[in-house]
């Protein structure tokens, strides 16, 4: 060691004469240490996590619900929030206590009124008088709606459980794939957070490529303290834990969507919408969609117009399944073929014929539907 070395050295060397150490009565007197230094068997001592569902979902934090259109999260969030209002179980997984439940509605509010009737058709009782709606309009990046909602919510009592349904209509304008639009709107859900002490449940969409997790910046999906993914391939619709604190994740739960009449309406024609209900059976006892050829091109079509059908339990297919008139599939869908034009309806119709015939589709009286 040089000797100029050692000159630093004892220049920022604390001088014990200018700054004494204290003595053991000064060190007893002060307050209590900010860190706390533990050992493994200590932990027992820590504070454990709390969940309003178990494994799923923490009594605090932020969380997010999503999936593509059409694979019926909608359905899954009804059903979750009446569980979390009854301290029910959901799939299984325990709600420890009721929580107050406020779900703000900002797309949809028709098609939810429905689904809320359902549910009461479904189980035979009013929905549970815990969950508050709001279906005005709210800008989660405004302070104002910031303020004004919590406002609401504490003179109605508070909130456990608050669920934004969806995070693109409570952020209009905003650019989810930039960081710093996320940033803002993570930061603001985070206030609320606080503001409320319990969980903000985020309902969101899937990306444009659904393999890659929930639309928009990846600090979006990072910042949450559990994920929910909602998915649908051919006539199966799972959910599953794509994050969580406890770091249970992957498992698929399958469900399906059961029919359920609200009477008709002034034409006189059926209303209906829809409850969940589990499906346990094992995926890969499902048929699998085609592989390759016209088959996969007009399967990938029609995939999405039983997405977008509101025609169910035609006769032969289950109550639970949308179906398609055939005629009205090979005329839609035929010009997906690279044929000469004036055979893609033949091309559409044998494709459509041949997986009916390899059970992919049910077909009968004229109607089609996934197996």
């Amino acid at each position: 060691m040089s000797l100029d070395d050692i000159e630093r050295m004892q220049m920022f060397r604390p001088s014990l004469v200018e700054n004494p150490l204290p003595s053991f009565d000064q060190l007893a007197a002060l307050p209590p240490p900010r860190f706390r230094l533990l050992t493994a068997d200590q932990f027992d001592a820590l504070p454990k996590q709390e969940w309003a569902v178990k494994h799923l979902l923490p009594s605090m934090g932020l969380a997010a619900f999503f999936g593509a259109s059409g694979s019926g999260k909608s359905f899954l969030i009804i059903d979750l929030i009446a569980r979390l209002a009854e301290a029910g179980s959901f799939f299984g997984h325990g709600v420890r206590k009721v929580h107050r439940v406020v779900v703000l509605v900002l797309e949809g509010e028709a098609g939810f009124r429905k689904r809320i009737m359902a549910w009461e058709i479904a189980h035979g009782r009013p929905f549970p008088p815990r969950v508050k709606f709001v279906f005005d309009s709210f800008h989660l990046l405004e302070n104002a709606d910031l303020e004004a909602l919590y406002e609401a919510v504490e003179i109605a009592g508070g909130c456990d459980v608050l669920v934004i349904d969806t995070l693109n209509r409570a952020a209009p304008g905003a650019d989810e794939n930039s960081s710093r639009d996320a940033s803002m709107i993570l930061e603001n859900a985070k206030w609320l957070q606080a503001a409320f002490g319990g969980l903000v449940l985020l309902v969101h969409h899937s990306g444009k490529d659904a393999s890659k997790s929930m639309r928009g910046h990846s600090s979006t999906f990072a910042a949450m303290d559990a994920v929910i993914e909602v998915s649908r391939t051919a006539g199966r619709r799972e959910w599953s834990v794509a994050k969580s604190k406890d770091d249970t994740d992957g498992k698929a739960h399958g469900f399906m969507l059961e029919v359920v009449d609200l009477g008709d309406d002034e034409s006189g024609d059926p209303i209906t919408s829809c409850v969940v209900r589990a499906d346990d059976a094992p995926p890969d006892s499902r048929p699998q969609p085609p592989k390759g050829g016209n088959q996969k091109i007009i399967h990938t079509a029609l995939c999405q117009m039983f997405q977008n059908s509101e025609v169910y339990g035609k006769p032969g297919a289950p109550a639970t399944r949308p179906c398609l008139e055939l005629e009205r599939a090979i005329e839609e869908t035929k010009g997906r073929l690279a044929v000469e034009p004036k055979r893609q309806a033949e091309r559409a119709r044998l494709a459509i014929n041949n997986m009916v015939a390899t059970g992919i589709l049910g077909c009968k009286e004229g109607w089609l539907w996934l197996i």
